[in-house]
């Protein structure tokens, strides 16, 4: 199996934030529980954080642009927008951060470990999206 380099890894922590941001920003709109929207929002900021450790890291990576595509900015945010039960919505975030979740422990497996920073910002991905699942699943 192929190793990821830091650059790899660190692009992928980039799209995989940036998407669940894209997702927050969506959710909010929709969202008229105010206990549901501070957990949302305390959700942004921890998102926030990573998307802007992951842009300084990558600066170190020359040749690597931090981007995510349309089709991921849209496809992660059709279901939401056409949804209106609050219960679908928390299904639908657990169900997505349970995959991303996965994908995030196969690329940790598969890094290099190369630089310790990226490996660090790497599981407090891993972190954030463990704790996330377990809050929203807890959301009455």
């Amino acid at each position: 199996m192929k190793k990821l380099n830091s650059c790899e890894l660190l692009n992928y922590i980039y799209k995989i934030a940036s998407i669940i941001l894209t997702r927050i920003d969506a959710i909010s709109k929709k969202v008229d529980d105010e206990k549901l929207l501070k957990i949302i929002n305390k959700e942004k900021e921890e998102y926030l954080e990573i998307v802007n450790e992951s842009k300084v890291l990558l600066k170190k990576c020359k040749g690597v642009k931090e981007s995510i595509s349309i089709f991921d900015k849209i496809s992660n945010n059709i279901v939401i927008v056409n949804n209106d039960s609050i219960e679908e919505i928390i299904k639908i975030l657990v169900e997505s951060t349970n995959k991303e979740l996965i994908e995030i422990n196969k690329k940790i497996k598969t890094y290099d470990y190369s630089d310790a920073s990226v490996e660090v910002l790497g599981n407090k991905l891993k972190r954030t999206l463990e704790k996330n699942i377990s809050i929203l699943k807890k959301y009455p």
